[in-house]
């Protein structure tokens, strides 16, 4: 049975400071092959199943998105947004 990956624990909207760590899981963790993120144009592909909300990450919202890709290549997305106050 081929199941995409979903997330669990990642809201879609969080209120953090630069320095703070944004962490998902995914129910399909133990197949996972990568994560790739998305954060202010800038693109991560990564193991790990966390961000850290950069230094000069301005006041306001941004947006985070996450990709999760099992190893079939099945891939689940969230956005997040984050304020930043």
């Amino acid at each position: 049975d081929r199941q995409k990956p979903k997330f669990v624990d990642l809201p879609r909207t969080l209120n953090k400071n630069p320095g703070d760590t944004v962490t998902w899981t995914v129910t399909d963790n133990d197949q996972i092959g990568y994560y790739q993120y998305t954060f202010r144009g800038k693109k991560v592909k990564t193991n790990d199943n966390s961000f850290v909300l950069p230094a000069g990450t301005p006041k306001g919202i941004s947006r985070l998105t996450v990709r999760a890709y099992d190893r079939a290549k099945n891939m689940a997305k969230r956005r997040v947004k984050i304020k930043v106050e």
